[in-house]
């Protein structure tokens, strides 16, 4: 009992150390279940007989069992950089009408001060069945919808003002009712609690934004608002085995392109992959990251042979903490070539 009496002397702590607190409930609990602490026999009748002391070493052993979660909330939230108290969690307001996962997110952002992820969100309900991946876009499952989550086809406006009548052209949106805000609310714990400790970041930690077949890349980059760009265009030598790659990072409209030449690869999809790699490392601040790869996304599979590649540059703007989205643009290498080297000029 020496550290711990120690630990008593003089004013009382208001940080408690969690050890010492430990061993003083054992031993309180041991007192009062008429067992000596220390040699594990029952104590003397007359010494723990009287109820009154009983109850006072039990509403002890309660006191200390609460400072001990106090003190254990306290080490989980420091290796937690995101984190909501109980006063906050019961500020949380949800909308009368259905939503956008972006409306949640900024509800709370707004109570904590810090900015949620969408994609903690959304990687959650996946993981839970709520959504799944349908065409590189994640959308309701039938238990989605009964809890009230409502996946809708949206299309562009022309010129004109008139909405295109091209599905290739639309785009699809969750919904979220009342009761599925609610849920996502009172399970906010548990989803930051998967962010921090679930399944490696470099399987969920990203999003797919739906690029419309019809648009031009500076068409498409013209409507994504404040994202930071990352991108790359690469071409290979299959005589050489050597490839070449330009890759750009745009943020506020401010560029920066770099360029490498004869990197010993075995496909030009890879020098792509390497370029984004290389321009993501380039971030050193959380930040929104739009990823626009012209490639198929097949990299994105684990069995996939370029999939390491993919998974560096996850893991490399999740080291920064960065939302990350993936918009793909099939067939429109020539265009981010061409954007990249005006940025050259």
């Amino acid at each position: 009992m020496a550290e711990l009496e120690n630990n008593t002397q003089g004013n009382t702590p208001s940080v408690y150390d969690l050890p010492s607190l430990l061993q003083a409930k054992g031993y309180l609990d041991a007192l009062a279940d008429g067992m000596d602490p220390i040699t594990g026999q029952p104590v003397e009748p007359d010494t723990l007989s009287n109820q009154s002391l009983r109850s006072v070493l039990h509403y002890a052993s309660v006191v200390l069992a609460d400072n001990i979660r106090v003190q254990e909330l306290r080490t989980k939230k420091a290796t937690r950089p995101f984190f909501l108290t109980e006063a906050q969690l019961n500020q949380l307001h949800i909308k009368d009408r259905p939503c956008l996962v972006s409306d949640i997110a900024n509800e709370v952002t707004r109570i904590s001060g810090k900015k949620l992820q969408t994609t903690w969100i959304t990687t959650w309900l996946q993981e839970q069945g709520y959504l799944e991946l349908k065409d590189n876009v994640r959308q309701a499952t039938e238990k989605g919808e009964a809890m009230g989550i409502v996946t809708e086809l949206r299309m562009p406006r022309l010129p004109n003002g008139q909405p295109s009548e091209n599905l290739a052209d639309g785009y699809y949106v969750n919904r979220y009712s009342r009761e599925s805000q609610r849920f996502i609310l009172d399970h906010m714990e548990d989803i930051l609690d998967f962010h921090y400790n679930g399944v490696p970041v470099a399987r969920v930690d990203f999003d797919v934004v739906s690029y419309p077949v019809r648009s031009t890349v500076r068409e498409f980059l013209s409507r994504q608002g404040r994202y930071c760009l990352i991108t790359a265009a690469g071409s290979w030598n299959p005589d050489t085995g050597l490839g070449s790659y330009t890759a750009g990072l745009c943020f506020r409209q401010n560029w920066k392109v770099i360029q490498k030449e004869d990197i010993p690869e075995t496909s030009a999809r890879r020098c792509i992959l390497q370029g984004a790699v290389d321009a993501a490392k380039l971030i050193k601040k959380p930040t929104e990251v739009l990823l626009l790869l012209s490639p198929d996304p097949s990299y994105t599979e684990p069995k996939n042979p370029e999939y390491p590649l993919w998974k560096e540059l996850l893991e490399t703007l999740a080291q920064a903490r960065c939302t990350i989205r993936l918009a793909v643009c099939q067939s429109r290498g020539d265009e981010i070539a061409r954007l990249l080297k005006v940025q050259l000029l």
